[in-house]
C-alpha cells in the first residue's frame, strides 16, 4: 500500500485497541440523497454482557450492505478506520491491498487491508447513502460475541463521517448524517473543540485535582469513562489502584487486558450532570492504548448515550445537548448500583464470567462459571441482553430479589442448584485523582 502523508489511527471496541499506521487518502466520504438536507440512519443497541456497571452502557450497531449482503457493524467514533471479519472480507471477496502491524491491548497483530468499492448505508427513507473505495482492515471478530451478546461483522469507523457532520442520538436509536454545504449547528448549545489524535475525535476534559486534559470521544467502547495506564499511576500510585476490583480480558494481541474499577463523585460534559459514575482504570503495565500518555481516557457509551452529539469533524467542532428538556436547576443523576457480574458465552450458554470484589454478587456467593436458572422466581432468559435486563429491572426495585444460580459442571453431570438473594447498592469505592500526589512524592 503507498501512501504520501501518513497518520496514525486507532480503533477501540470496550476492551479492545487498535492502532494502525495508514495513509490519509484512506477518508471516505458519504455521499447523501441529492435532494436531501440530513437522513436518518437507523441505531440498533446492545446490552453488554461483560458491562454491568451502568445501564446506559453498551454498543450501537448500524446495518450497511456490502456486495448485495447486509452486514451489521459497530458503529465507533473511536475508530479511526473501517474494520471487517477477516471470514466475511474473505467470503466477499473483497481485494487485499497489503497489510499492516495492528497494535491492541495485548501487543501487535499482523492484518490484512482490503478495499470496499462500495458501502451502502440504508436509512429510514429507504435511501441509502453510499461511500465508495472504503479502505477497512481485516480482524478476527469472533471474541466480539462475548461481549457484545450477538455477531459483529465488523466496525464502522470515523473515516467514513470525515467530511460530514452527523448527530449521534442513542436515546431516540437514530444517527443523523447532515449535507455539510447546508449544516447549522444546535441553536443555544455551548460548542466544544475537537482535536484529533491517533485519527479520532477527542475532548479536554478537567477533573478535580487534575489539570485539562484529552480524551477520546468513543462510542465503541463498551463502559463509561476508562482513563489510561500512565495517567492512573501518575495520580493514585500503585498501591491505591490495586486494592481495587478488577477484571482481565482478551483483546487483541496476546496479553489479556486489566480494568480496575472505581467511581468519581461528580462528573459534568455539557448536558451531562453525574454523581456516582462508575470508571475504569486501565492497569499501568498493559500495552496498547491503555499506555498513551498524550490522550488521557477515553469518554464511553455509557456517557454519550445520555446525550445528544452533534459532530463537524472538518471543522474540529462537537456539541453536546440534553436529549429531552429538563429544568435549569435539575441536579446530576445519581448512576444506578451494579450487581457486579460479568457474563461470557461458553459453548452456546451464557454463565458468569467474572464477579467484582465486594459487590452484591460476590457477596451472595455468585462464583464465575455459575449459570443463572431463575431471576426473581422466573426462568433465566438465554438472550444475553434480555438476562442482563431482567437483572436490571429487578435492582431498580433496590430490594433484594433471589437468583437461583447452578455451579456450571461438565457435559453428562448436574450440579445442584441453590438459591442467593441479591440487592443492589453504591459499592464501589470513590476515586481521588489528586495531581498534586506527584510533586508530594518527589
Amino acid at each position: 500500500m503507498q501512501c504520501k502523508a501518513r497518520s496514525t489511527v486507532s480503533l477501540t471496541v470496550g476492551a479492545m485497541a487498535v492502532v494502525l499506521t495508514l495513509c490519509s487518502s484512506l477518508l471516505a466520504q458519504l455521499e447523501l440523497p441529492a435532494d436531501a438536507r440530513s437522513v436518518v440512519v437507523p441505531v440498533e443497541r446492545a446490552v453488554v454482557s461483560r458491562a454491568l456497571l451502568d445501564a446506559a452502557s453498551g454498543l450501537s450497531f448500524v446495518k450497511v450492505r456490502i456486495g448485495g449482503r447486509e452486514l451489521s457493524l459497530i458503529l465507533d467514533t473511536g475508530a479511526g478506520v473501517c474494520v471487517l471479519d477477516y471470514e466475511i472480507a474473505k467470503a466477499l471477496e473483497l481485494q487485499q491491498t497489503g497489510r499492516i502491524n495492528a497494535l491492541g491491548s495485548g501487543g501487535t497483530v499482523a492484518s490484512p487491508t482490503f478495499t470496499i468499492g462500495e458501502l451502502e448505508v440504508p436509512t429510514e427513507s429507504g435511501q441509502n447513502l453510499r461511500a465508495r473505495n472504503v479502505t477497512a482492515i481485516g480482524l478476527d471478530l469472533k471474541g466480539l460475541r462475548h461481549t457484545a451478546g450477538r455477531q459483529v461483522d465488523g466496525i464502522l469507523g470515523s473515516q467514513v463521517f470525515a467530511q460530514t457532520p452527523f448527530t449521534l442520538d442513542l436515546g431516540q436509536l437514530r444517527l443523523l448524517i447532515h449535507r455539510a454545504d447546508s449544516f447549522t449547528a444546535p441553536e443555544g448549545v455551548s460548542e466544544h473543540p475537537l482535536i484529533f489524535a491517533l485519527g479520532v475525535p477527542c475532548l479536554r476534559l478537567q477533573f478535580a485535582g487534575l489539570r485539562p486534559r484529552w480524551y477520546t470521544v468513543d462510542s465503541g467502547n463498551a463502559g463509561t469513562l476508562l482513563f489510561h495506564g500512565p495517567l492512573v499511576e501518575r495520580v493514585l500510585g500503585r498501591e491505591e489502584f490495586e486494592k481495587l476490583p478488577a477484571t482481565n480480558s482478551k483483546a487483541i494481541g496476546e496479553r489479556a487486558s486489566k480494568v480496575y474499577f472505581a467511581k468519581l463523585a461528580q462528573f459534568e460534559l455539557g448536558a451531562i450532570q453525574l454523581r456516582d459514575l462508575p470508571v475504569g482504570l486501565c492497569d499501568p503495565e498493559q500495552p496498547g492504548l491503555g499506555a498513551n500518555r498524550s490522550i488521557s481516557g477515553n469518554i464511553g457509551s455509557g456517557l454519550i448515550a445520555r446525550a445528544r452529539w452533534t459532530f463537524d469533524y472538518a471543522n474540529s467542532r462537537c456539541w453536546i445537548e440534553a436529549p429531552t428538556p429538563r429544568s435549569v436547576d435539575a441536579g446530576p443523576t445519581v448512576v444506578e448500583p451494579s450487581l457486579g457480574l460479568h457474563f461470557r458465552e461458553w459453548r452456546g450458554r451464557w454463565v458468569v464470567g467474572a464477579v467484582l470484589d465486594g459487590s452484591p454478587a460476590s457477596e451472595a456467593g455468585i462464583e464465575p462459571w455459575d449459570e443463572l436458572v431463575e431471576i426473581d422466581g422466573s426462568a433465566a432468559p438465554l438472550a444475553p441482553d434480555e438476562l442482563v435486563q431482567r437483572l436490571r429491572a429487578c435492582s431498580h426495585s433496590k430490594q433484594s430479589f433471589d437468583v437461583l444460580r447452578r455451579p456450571f459442571a461438565k457435559a453428562g453431570k448436574q450440579a445442584e442448584a441453590s438459591l442467593v438473594q441479591l440487592q443492589a447498592r453504591a459499592w464501589l469505592k470513590e476515586v481521588v485523582l489528586d495531581e498534586g500526589r506527584v510533586r508530594k512524592n518527589k
